[in-house]
């Protein structure tokens, strides 16, 4: 097994020392004051906007603009949530590598315990099975039918492992991975339909030791398809990169801010809808009129979160939370998603002074739900774990 993570790591994540990936861009800035931003054209608020690092399978490098980078102080201690965010997988989990990059160990279960729901977070710190100061940070995501309570390395081994990286050893997923070497799994040339691997396995790009340790709270969010056999997509649902050889599951990797304001919200938003191109964002009151009509972000697209500074402007009575008012987000071509603010808090014990993260997740807006991929969705994360109060 450890002699196949090296493959994997060997093909998809060469390691430029002290650095981090932002999309295809070489250049490597050693000020890790910020992982990544851009300027962009789009997004409303306080200080403009930011792109979240996008991890993939290139050289680790970040980037700077014009505007600055996105200068939060330290304010806590340093923490890492992982969002699933993930378009064909209904719950997913994490493999997390200990021991060196030559040789690494799988020998614990997955986190968190049972896994991730859609649009569910979990979320890490330094700890006795991790440093953020002296670990690089190594995980695989498992999607499908994992075993929550096997060591890693078993379930590493039964999985199929797109773009054919690696090929199961034996059992059901073997035999799954094996019809769907072609990669098609849509019946074509009169070929029954590929069914999907019970259990499926990508390594994320590396995290480099030291990268995360600026006191600062780090949201990690799975946006894309993980794809293999059965998964089939013109790009509505998983986005246009993606292919059976090619999956469009990154991670999207930004520090977000904890600062907070008396009696009024801390939002940000981050589109990660890899599907979905530049979108509005704004709250509309509910029909007796409870609440202000706001527009909260425009011209947001993939991969950006806004306001670099967070909107700390409205209270919950503005935004008409418990009235009933609606969260609208609204693309190109008349398409549109509209969810009541309620839905999009949740189980989140959302507070008038607190900080929160609200991020776009799911296929093409307004497109219908589609079996084996999840539902557009926004996802509200409270940012203020690990904050000094």
């Amino acid at each position: 097994m450890a002699e196949q993570v090296r493959v994997n790591r060997a093909r998809w994540l060469p390691v430029l020392a002290g650095c981090l990936l932002l999309g295809s861009s070489v250049r490597c800035n050693t000020d890790h004051d910020q992982l990544a931003e851009q300027p962009g054209s789009g997004g409303t608020g306080s200080g403009g906007n930011a792109t979240a690092t996008s991890l993939t399978s290139s050289v680790v490098s970040t980037s700077t603009s014009t505007t600055g980078t996105v200068q939060y102080p330290p304010d806590g201690r340093d923490v890492l949530t992982l969002v699933h965010g993930q378009v064909d997988a209904e719950r997913i989990a994490f493999c997390l590598a200990h021991g060196s990059a030559d040789e690494p160990s799988f020998d614990a279960p997955p986190i968190p315990d049972g896994g991730l729901g859609y649009g569910e977070a979990f979320t890490v710190g330094d700890s006795e099975a991790l440093d953020f100061e002296a670990d690089d940070l190594r995980l695989v995501v498992l999607a499908g039918d994992f075993d929550a309570d096997a060591e890693c390395e078993k379930s590493l081994a039964q999985a199929y492992w797109p773009a054919h990286i690696h090929a199961p050893d034996s059992g059901e997923a073997g035999a799954a991975g094996a019809a769907g070497a072609a990669g098609a799994g849509d019946g074509a040339g009169g070929a029954s339909p590929v069914e999907r691997p019970p259990l499926r396995a990508l390594e994320l790009p590396t995290i480099p030791a030291n990268s995360l340790v600026l006191g600062r709270h780090y949201v990690m969010v799975l946006t894309g398809c993980m794809g293999g056999p059965g998964v089939v997509d013109d790009g509505l649902h998983c986005g246009r990169t993606h292919s059976p050889q090619t999956p469009s599951l990154r991670p999207l990797l930004v520090p977000v801010s904890r600062e907070v304001q008396p009696g009024r919200l801390s939002l940000q938003f981050l589109h990660a809808s890899a599907a979905t191109p530049t979108v509005d964002i704004q709250s509309l009151p509910a029909s007796d009129g409870l609440g202000l009509q706001l527009f909260l972000a425009t011209g947001l697209s993939f991969g950006r979160i806004v306001p670099k500074e967070p909107q700390t402007s409205y209270s919950l009575d503005d935004l008409g939370i418990a009235s009933g008012a609606e969260l609208v987000v609204s693309g190109v071509n008349m398409q549109q998603f509209s969810t009541p603010w309620s839905e999009v808090v949740g189980a989140v014990e959302i507070a008038e002074t607190g900080s929160y993260l609200a991020i776009l997740l799911g296929p093409t807006l307004g497109s219908t739900s589609a079996d084996g991929f999840n539902e557009t969705r926004v996802s509200l994360l409270a940012t203020g774990i690990g904050r000094e109060e």
